[in-house]
């Protein structure tokens, strides 16, 4: 089984996420090569940010493990997601050590959190089986799939091609616009369960 990743996971999606902002702000061509995995080049490593703000939904909210930049795939990974990527795809992932500062209350907390750079990008989707969100007539197929960025109808209803991603654990869709969407593996689903950690919704893809 491999598993859609987006934000949110618990009994609403709502009370189980946090919203992070980066401090400095990540900005124009920077944003864009962390929200679409584009490699870092000197320029940006220098400019990533070493503090993020948190923003809880409410008193009775917990700290997440895994969080989304507003509900995009730029991703804070606790120090357990961290070295599992690591045992499962050693050196695949870039990560860099961040500040979070939780804004309700001006907690601070030091060496457990990281911005996690996903780059592997798979072209994995299978366009024809997919019904796609497009306003075209045809709902399936490669020029559906470009015509609606390839955004799913459906989110729970993706087929990925089972030879692509064999071996994979953690990666982006592609071509390009697949790219602001995650998938994972099986045994890193399993892993993010036994270990309780919050912050994912994973929802089953089909294989093909």
């Amino acid at each position: 089984m491999l598993y859609h990743v987006t934000r949110g996971q618990g009994l609403t999606e709502r009370d189980n996420h946090n919203s992070f902002l980066h401090e400095p702000k990540a900005k124009g061509l920077l944003y864009m090569a962390l929200l679409e995995g584009e490699p870092l080049t000197a320029e940006f490593r220098e400019r990533l940010p070493s503090i993020v703000r948190v923003e809880m939904n409410s008193s009775k909210t917990e700290l997440c493990h895994l969080m989304f930049h507003s509900g995009q795939p730029i991703l804070i990974c606790h120090e357990r997601m961290v070295a599992k990527l690591e045992e499962l795809e050693p050196g695949l992932h870039e990560t860099f050590p961040v500040t979070i500062n939780i804004k309700n209350s001006g907690e601070v907390i030091e060496g457990e959190y990281f911005l996690t750079h996903v780059t592997e990008k798979v072209a994995c989707f299978d366009e024809d089986r997919i019904v796609w969100s497009t306003l075209l007539d045809h709902k399936v197929g490669v020029a559906a799939a470009q015509d609606a960025h390839y955004r799913p109808l459906t989110p729970s209803e993706i087929f990925l091609k089972e030879a692509e991603v064999a071996g994979r654990h953690l990666w982006r869709g592609a071509p390009m616009v697949g790219a602001r969407q995650l998938f994972c593996s099986d045994e890193l689903a399993e892993f993010v369960r036994a270990e309780g950690l919050r912050g994912w919704c994973l929802l089953a893809c089909h294989l093909t």
